[in-house]
């Protein structure tokens, strides 16, 4: 059994996710923070893995798999339009 630190908890997984990208609002990730809601996606705590991570949750399945490239694609472009 391998226990992972991580959060399912929308602002918490923004807290997380901003202590390597402040800028990102949940406005701009919308797919993403509704996939970490569901608990399809985790964010694991970065005081614990010294980085932030998005890994499954307890309610993914790999039919999310389209579904979670498309946030990733989506987070990736919120972070390029910041550094602009």
């Amino acid at each position: 059994m391998q226990v992972q630190f991580a959060t399912c908890v929308p602002k918490t997984a923004l807290e997380y996710i901003n202590q390597y990208h402040p800028h990102i609002s949940q406005a701009g990730i919308p797919l993403l923070m509704s996939l970490i809601e569901k608990d399809i996606c985790r964010v694991t705590d970065p005081a614990m893995y010294g980085r932030a991570e998005l890994i499954a949750g307890q309610r993914y399945v790999k039919d999310n798999d389209a579904t979670i490239q498309e946030a990733v694609k989506q987070f990736n472009a919120a972070v390029l339009r910041v550094k602009k």
